[in-house]
């Protein structure tokens, strides 16, 4: 159920609460109608043993089985009555009368007056009086064969209504889930394009004024804001992007100047018949020409390798004593094992 589309749930707790609701109302207008009808058929039996009791008084106070018994086979007009027994003021068996001739039955004793449901029966016991004496007792068995008829029949109608109202209940859960479930249904799918697609502008349309409502308000709000961001972050990408296309281009131009100058200055350089050494603030060698290292005889590796400040500084004091200095050159590389 979890994982089901929130109108199915929504339809599910309609008609399972519809249903829920009529089963325990049938249930208790079952056991209410149960109940009714053993009282009904109590007291119907009952009169009947009063009855009963009043006509065999005269038989059993004078001891006339067969007066007795005789108004027992009357009973064959209720075919509900399975067997009946009179008993005598001692507790003794005085008649019985069985509507089955052939069947069994447990005759059980003489008992005060009362009644009980048992071996689906129902067992009922009255006095018999003459003059404000009791003489003896009367015995009747019935059987619940109308009452399980009235149960099956109920049973019946219960199936038939929970049907209808199970058909009922759904077709009305499945048009009202709608004012619940539609709200929601757009939500989550406005919710979707703006975390898959970057669909900020996406809007959930409201329904109304109440849970829902508010939080639709606030989830458009909520993109409303984060569009404004966005469009907002853009401008600024863009913006930004500009200045970084300028910067390049206007770079790209100071360096071809520079590439330029400095092929400028190196063919000046080159054309001054005079030996060149130009050193920096830092004495770093910055730039140099051939005829600079033909004069000094001084091989390229020196100048491109010594190219810090310590090494151009010894180059230059060395130029003060230029004789010693070509000596030092010529004996330095005359000897390529010593540093």
């Amino acid at each position: 159920l979890r994982d089901f589309p929130i109108r199915h749930k929504l339809t599910l707790i309609v008609l399972a609460s519809s249903v829920v609701a009529l089963v325990l109302a049938c249930a208790a207008f079952v056991t209410y109608e149960q109940l009714a009808f053993r009282r009904t058929m109590t007291r119907d039996l009952s009169i009947l043993a009063q009855m009963l009791g009043a006509s065999s008084a005269a038989a059993l106070s004078f001891s006339d089985n067969g007066a007795a018994e005789q108004t027992l086979n009357g009973l064959r007009a209720q075919p509900h009555i399975v067997a009946a027994a009179i008993y005598d003021a001692e507790g003794g068996m005085f008649v019985t009368y069985r509507r089955d001739p052939a069947r069994y039955v447990r005759w059980p004793e003489a008992r005060n007056d009362g009644e009980e449901m048992a071996d689906d029966a129902l067992h009922l016991f009255r006095r018999i009086d003459l003059a404000g004496e009791k003489i003896g007792s009367i015995y009747l068995q019935s059987d619940l064969v109308e009452l399980h008829t009235r149960l099956q029949r109920y049973a019946a109608i219960v199936a038939g209504v929970l049907a209808v109202a199970m058909c009922a209940a759904y077709l009305t859960g499945s048009r009202l889930q709608r004012i619940v479930s539609e709200p929601i249904a757009q939500l989550s799918a406005a919710a979707v394009r703006a975390a898959s697609g970057k669909d900020y502008s996406a809007r959930a349309l409201k329904g109304g004024d109440d849970e829902l409502g508010r939080l639709i308000d606030v989830f458009n709000d909520m993109l409303g804001q984060i569009q404004s961001r966005e469009t907002d972050l853009e401008r600024r990408v863009d913006e930004r992007t500009g200045q970084l296309q300028s910067e390049i281009v206007v770079r790209a131009q100071t360096e071809a100047k520079l590439a330029d100058s400095v092929s400028v200055l190196q063919a000046t350089l080159e054309a001054v018949g005079d030996g060149i050494l130009v050193v920096n603030r830092a004495g770093r060698l910055i730039e140099f020409n051939r005829r600079f290292a033909e004069m000094w005889r001084i091989p390229d590796t020196i100048l491109v390798a010594g190219n810090d400040a310590k090494t151009v500084s010894f180059v230059i004091d060395q130029l003060k004593n230029p004789a010693a200095f070509t000596r030092r050159i010529d004996e330095r590389y005359a000897q390529p094992d010593q540093e």
